[in-house]
This record gives structure tokens, C-alpha cells and sequence, in this order.
């Protein structure tokens, strides 16, 4: 199995706002080029539409960062993510989480979070209590 992806390494110290830019749009290329490899690898039960808006969200997520030296960080961070997926250095629930639908990700505000519920005492499956028989 090859990588089909163009690897532009940059400094983050020493990039220009154009050698960032242009990275950030091949990076970007990038991983849409190489979703359907990575939903193949990976297994993914997910349709490549929703996987690239999902990719989309997470460029638009940074696009306020005007300091060069912290976007080519950024640039840097998003190539070794990419090269980690298409090497299968990551676990499959990583990339799961990464492309988890916030659908799925839902929190019952009648419940309360786990703290809520320990600070309440209404814990479930409590440790069952040792009594001393002394």
C-alpha cells in the first residue's frame, strides 16, 4: 500500500505566510485525497461527504491564527496526523473519535455528568459495602 500524499515539510520558525499558506492547501488536498484510502484502512462505516465537512470543520476551527510561526505549527501538527493515519499508526478509535458526529456525543442534562451524580450520591453499581463482624 502506497501513501498517495505530497509531504511539505516546513519549519515553523522559519516559514513565510506564503510557504504556510501554501502548505495549509496542500495538506488540506491532502487529506480529501486520501479519505477514501483512510475510510478503507480503517473501516469506517461513514459516508465520505460527512468525513469531509468533518475535515473542512477542523481547517475553518484555526482559520483565526494569523501568527505564522503558530500556523506552520499548525501545519506541521496536521501532516503528522495525517502521515500517523495513512502509516495505521493510529487506532481505529482514534480516528473514530476524530470523525464522531456530535449526534453521538450526547449528555442528559437531566442526569447530570458522572461528578454530578457522585457529589449527589446517586451513584449506580456502588461497591458492594464490608461490614465488620467484630
Amino acid at each position: 500500500m502506497s501513501n498517495r500524499f505530497v509531504q511539505v515539510m516546513i519549519n515553523p520558525g522559519t516559514a513565510t505566510a506564503a510557504e504556510v499558506s501554501a502548505a495549509a492547501r496542500t495538506l488540506y488536498r491532502n487529506w480529501n485525497r486520501n479519505l477514501p484510502l483512510i475510510a478503507k484502512i480503517y473501516e469506517l462505516d461513514m459516508p465520505l461527504p460527512y468525513m469531509r465537512a468533518k475535515i473542512r470543520e477542523e481547517f475553518d476551527r484555526v482559520n483565526y491564527v494569523t501568527d505564522v510561526p503558530a500556523r506552520a505549527l499548525l501545519v506541521y501538527k496536521g501532516q503528522l496526523h495525517l502521515e500517523e493515519t495513512m502509516n495505521i499508526w493510529n487506532q481505529k478509535t482514534n480516528i473514530m473519535r476524530f470523525f464522531e458526529r456530535p449526534s453521538e456525543v450526547v449528555i442528559d442534562p437531566a442526569r447530570g455528568g458522572f461528578l454530578t451524580q457522585f457529589f449527589d450520591g446517586q451513584r449506580t453499581g456502588e461497591a458492594p459495602k464490608i461490614s465488620s463482624s467484630q
